[in-house]
């Protein structure tokens, strides 16, 4: 059912008959309407008319039923006299209806209400007149083949807009948006009266314009839920975004079928009448069985392809289903075991109970060892910024302590060059154990000379020391005893 169908021109012809049958479903609510007020004003007529509480005759039968009206007032009277007989008043052995007359003042209604004076009587029971206006409105549809059609669902498109054309109450109400109907009919019977199923884009752009005209009616702007809906789904074929499958296929055969029935029915009846081609409705009648061999044919051969597949998945679901048999046997063996052995299934039960109550203490246990770890994870992780911040703490102590290394260096060299040139510095005493600030080192480019305090470059301090140096290697073997005290005794000003 849903393989695509991939030949262009029957692709056309399906959303044909789809377009045809969205303008369906938008009539359909309107033919309701006028079904319930064709109800209520003959009903009402009927009782103000005969004087009854209730109209509900269900004995009278149309062949039987004498009209109110007598024969020298029929309407049909001047037809009668062509030899044209359509009115039970010219037929004998009629009787009038045993309600007050009631079904034969009905009678003249409908009859008064057709466009051609000629209403289908065959396409409707008497006996059902009192129960609905459908029951009454079929008299208005031409085609044969409705008497037995007891819902308004039933009929197809062509039958809603016989009505309308031959209604004149409906008429007078439609006006000018009935040849609006009457091209949406004509696009069935062309599309139906197609003998290749197939249609050009043409064809399918101007069935679709048609139908989306009837929608844009005057008369149907009360039924805006059912338009927009259809409406849709017009776009939707115009824009291809419908996958016309084989199941849409098998609805627009149905449909053709259907029509070409009705159509056979309505020539049949024909042939009874006077000034008629024999011939030519016989031509007519091959060419339509013609039709219906080949729509028979391809509907035959969609159905013995689902039986086919039916029959796949019965096959599959009969291995299934010994499957499923057996498994059921596993099970009540197993049944029988247990059952046939309380006391190990009590004693298993228990042993369930227990692994349930254990698995319960392992969570708790779980959870506590959980929030154990999470709280060893907050301490270490404090732990480590503690560590941290130490480690810091001693790069910084470490830096300092180079640092004064160096300056008590060069302080002592300075030293060692004062005492040669006669200049004394005095080095403040260390800090405090404990105390992390370094000790406070003169600035090592001051220079005490005669008790006051001098600046000198670089490149002066060298070449004293290197003064220094020489007279040092000089009178290192002559140096006295006092100046050796000098360099071992505590710096001084």
């Amino acid at each position: 059912m849903d393989e695509l169908v991939t030949d262009k021109g029957q692709h056309n012809w399906i959303k044909a008959v789809l377009a045809l049958l969205c303008a369906k479903l938008v009539l359909l609510p309107f033919m309701k309407k006028q079904c319930e007020i064709q109800y209520s004003n003959s009903k009402t007529c009927v009782n103000k008319f005969c004087k009854l509480s209730t109209y509900s005759c269900n004995t009278c039968v149309i062949e039987t039923l004498k009209p109110y009206h007598e024969t020298n007032s029929c309407p049909l009277r001047a037809r009668y006299r062509r030899g044209i007989k359509h009115c039970n008043c010219m037929t004998k052995k009629t009787i009038a209806c045993p309600m007050d007359s009631s079904c034969s003042v009905l009678y003249d209604l409908i009859l008064k209400d057709h466009n051609e004076l000629e209403p289908k009587w065959t396409n409707s029971e008497c006996k059902k007149w009192y129960l609905n206006g459908w029951e009454q409105l079929k008299c208005f549809i031409q085609i044969p083949g409705y008497k037995d059609r007891i819902n308004i669902e039933d009929a197809d498109i062509t039958a809603y807009v016989q009505i309308c054309v031959n209604n004149i109450k409906i008429r007078q109400h439609l006006g000018a948006d009935l040849d609006i109907l009457e091209k949406v009919r004509q696009d069935r019977n062309d599309i139906f009266h197609s003998g290749t199923c197939s249609l050009p884009d043409e064809s399918l752009k101007r069935v679709v314009a048609n139908v989306k005209d009837m929608l844009k009616m005057r008369t149907l702007n009360t039924f805006q839920s059912e338009i927009k809906s259809q409406f849709d789904v017009l776009q939707k074929l115009e824009q291809f975004q419908i996958e016309v499958n084989v199941g849409h296929e098998i609805q627009a055969h149905k449909e053709a079928l259907r029509y070409i029935n009705e159509t056979m029915q309505y020539i049949k009846e024909c042939t009874h009448t006077n000034n008629v081609n024999t011939d030519q409705l016989r031509v007519q009648v091959s060419q339509l069985a013609l039709q219906e061999d080949q729509h028979m044919r391809f509907i035959k051969e969609c159905f013995s392809k689902i039986k086919r597949n039916m029959d796949t998945m019965k096959l599959s679901y009969e291995r299934s289903a010994s499957v499923l048999m057996e498994h059921l046997k596993d099970v009540s063996n197993i049944t029988q075991a247990v059952s046939s052995k309380p006391e190990a299934y009590e004693s298993l039960l228990k042993e369930l109970v227990e692994c349930k109550q254990g698995i319960c203490g392992l969570e708790v246990v779980t959870r506590d060892i959980h929030d154990t770890v999470k709280s060893n994870e907050k301490t270490t992780s404090e732990t480590n910024a503690c560590v941290k911040r130490m480690l810091l703490e001693m790069e910084e102590l470490k830096t300092s302590l180079q640092v004064n290394d160096i300056q008590v260096k060069q302080m002592a060299n300075v030293q060692n060059a004062g005492g040669k040139c006669g200049y004394t510095v005095k080095i403040p005493a260390a800090p405090l154990h404990g105390s992390l600030r370094s000790p406070r080192i003169p600035d090592a480019s001051l220079q005490y000379r005669n008790g006051k305090k001098t600046r000198f470059r670089e490149y002066d301090v060298n070449r004293k020391n290197r003064v220094i140096a020489e007279k040092k290697s000089m009178d290192q073997k002559s140096m006295t005893r006092v100046e050796k005290e000098k360099q071992h005794k505590p710096y001084q000003l």
